[in-house]
């Protein structure tokens, strides 16, 4: 089997939000196996010069953006240009280097969209205006949207681990891989990061029987800060970059509240927990109206997932905030869910 002996890896990023203010990062690592997983090492390496077009095209897609969302909610938009340069060799002496330029915007914990850094995106946002919590009625269907996806499984396997779980829905599918939407966690060109089926059918998987365990060359390349601190500190040391889906597809209803994002308020942990939600309303004529605070929501994340319904659409690119772990990103459709508003809001409070 072809391995990668040393990968050497570099990010530039810029992330802008509207007003002008901007944070800029620039890291490189080169990560080497010499002999199987047990001796893995990272080393830093001075970054080569920073592309100026990194931040002119963030700042770019700032104005852009900013007068297409509501007025009122514009200040939660964050921005991100980046470059990603790498190399990799393999033990049968393949070299290959790969270099990506891209741009990704999120609004409220949703993300808007990952495009080319010299390519011009134009986004259609769906939001037209701004709602309030009062305004949402307690008989209205409740959608998961792709973000919001992400975070509750993602929150439910750090609490449950693997194998063996809770029931899940059998339209959901859940598998774990080395691709992703955002480059700076890509490796879908690594020669043994083959996809792990984590659930399909309404079954747990055991990833066990698939996997040799987490590979230290991913784990360290998508976070090189994670070299910086012990591997056991970690969470999400076993898991890379998830991929979720339904085997059922529904249309949207014509009324319904859309969880746009789910941020956990808690560590992992079983039942039911708090989460910082951001919704939106979406009316009978399509258009959606962004709720103008978040809303705690208590509720179990795997009761929520054995209500999954059908999907809506194709798999989008999807985040999960974590405060510690920062942001992890997947793809998720729509997830469609048997349950009213109002039983999802009945131990919500206003954040």
């Amino acid at each position: 089997m072809i391995r990668m002996t040393e990968v050497d890896r570099e990010i530039s990023l810029v992330r802008a939000t509207v007003g002008g203010a901007s944070w800029t990062s620039q890291i490189r690592c080169c990560v080497s196996r010499q002999s199987g997983l047990a001796e893995t090492g990272a080393r830093f390496i001075a970054p080569r010069r920073f592309w100026p077009v990194i931040g002119e095209a963030a700042l770019r897609a700032t104005e852009e953006l900013s007068t297409l969302l509501p007025t009122a909610l514009i200040e939660h938009l964050t921005v991100e240009a980046g470059l990603v340069r790498t190399t990799f060799r393999c033990d049968d002496g393949d070299q290959r280097s790969i270099r990506v330029g891209y741009c990704t915007a999120i609004w409220r914990g949703a993300v808007l969209g990952i495009w080319g850094l010299r390519r011009r995106r134009p986004l259609r946002l769906r939001w037209s205006g701004v709602a309030e919590a009062m305004e949402i009625r307690p008989r209205l269907p409740v959608v998961l949207g792709p973000s919001a996806a992400l975070s509750v499984v993602a929150f439910g396997l750090e609490a449950l681990g693997l194998p063996g779980g809770p029931e899940v829905t059998p339209v959901l599918t859940v598998v774990d891989g080395a691709a992703s939407p955002y480059p700076p966690q890509d490796l879908h060109w690594d020669p043994v990061a083959s996809d792990q089926r984590l659930i399909a059918g309404g079954l747990w998987l055991n990833r066990g029987s698939e996997s040799e365990g987490a590979d230290p060359i991913f784990f360290l390349l998508t976070r090189p800060e994670r070299a910086l601190r012990p591997h056991g500190v970690s969470i999400h040391f076993e898991r890379r970059n998830l991929a979720i889906d339904a085997t059922k597809r529904a249309p949207l209803p014509r009324t319904a509240l859309i969880v746009d994002a789910m941020r956990p308020l808690v560590g992992p942990r079983r039942g039911s927990v708090p989460f910082d939600a951001e919704l939106s309303l979406r009316g009978t004529d399509g258009r959606l109206r962004a709720v103008s605070e978040p809303v705690c929501l208590h509720c179990d994340p795997w009761e929520l997932l054995a209500r999954v319904r059908a999907g809506y659409g194709r798999p989008q690119p999807a985040v999960d905030r974590d405060p510690i772990e920062g942001n992890s990103y997947g793809s998720a459709p729509f997830l469609l869910l048997e349950l009213r508003s109002g039983a999802l809001l009945k131990s919500a409070s206003m954040a």
